[in-house]
């Protein structure tokens, strides 16, 4: 068992042994092992209300929050993470949202539904 300090909103266990929590205005993402998890790194996205959403895979961090953003990040070497795109065209809550394959599915509390394929080179 993991105490995180604060209320889990979100997380995403990932194919290559990592877990990704997302509450409050944190994302920490933690190596698996056997029967313990070790904090690989912890940061904050900077969104301006709570966390809702989070996913993890080996190049990318993707997060979402309250205030109606998505942002995604690179995973750079010794826990650095590098915002590399915004998604804000949604006027409330991101509810959910789905990244496959370098396409970005959103729902929001705004009662509608985004697709977003952003160019990330």
């Amino acid at each position: 068992m993991l105490r995180v300090g604060h209320t889990v909103a979100s997380l995403h266990h990932s194919d290559h042994g990592t877990l990704s929590v997302a509450g409050g205005s944190t994302v920490g993402i933690y190596q698996c092992s056997t029967g313990q998890l070790d904090l690989l790194s912890s940061f904050d996205p900077g969104y301006t209300m709570p966390l809702t959403c989070v996913y993890h895979d080996l190049a990318k961090v993707v997060s979402s929050s309250q205030d109606g953003t998505v942002s995604i990040h690179n995973c750079c070497s010794h826990g650095q993470h590098q915002l590399i795109h915004t998604f804000s065209h949604h006027k409330s809550t991101v509810t959910r949202f789905h990244y496959s394959e370098g396409t970005l599915a959103m729902s929001s509390s705004d009662k509608t539904v985004s697709l977003w394929t952003p160019s990330l080179s």
